[in-house]
């Protein structure tokens, strides 16, 4: 090898070696809110003192969950009555199959025998849903003229 060369490789290993060389001078940050044992005589208190802030998220959030409206899950099957807020029979979709049709009438989603305000769902067509109030029934289609 050339002295050109030679001296090209020695200057790239001492520049890493000083760049490792100050990495480890740099202190590693620690998060701020989340004592350590070290920083802490007793273990106990760090582990009581998450566990509770563990707790008081839980509840929070389950308070949060209890005011939300979740009206009723789409993927259980099974009558809903007078649950259901929506006045509108706007037929907006219809996901077939054949064991388990669904549509989505106003803003829910909806199986056979449910209940939309003051219809139940009859029968889920491929591209229709009857209904059925006791003024009659009506046929809810997805290409309306």
């Amino acid at each position: 090898m050339d002295k050109k060369k030679i001296e090209i490789i020695i200057t790239s290993v001492l520049i890493c070696i000083l760049i490792v060389g100050l990495l480890k001078l740099i202190p590693a940050k620690r998060v701020q809110n989340m004592p350590f044992t070290d920083d802490v005589e007793d273990e106990s208190f760090v582990l009581e003192n998450s566990t509770l802030k563990t707790q008081e998220k839980l509840a929070r959030i389950e308070i949060e969950a209890s005011r939300i409206d979740w009206r009723r899950n789409p993927f259980i099957r099974g009558r809903v009555s007078g649950s259901s807020t929506a006045t509108s029979l706007d037929l907006s979709g219809i996901m077939w199959d054949e064991q388990m049709p669904t549509a989505i009438v106003g803003n829910e989603v909806v199986m056979e025998g449910d209940v939309i305000g003051k219809y139940t769902v009859i029968k889920i067509n491929k591209n229709s849903v009857v209904i059925s109030s006791d003024e009659g029934q009506r046929t809810l289609s997805v290409w309306q003229e």
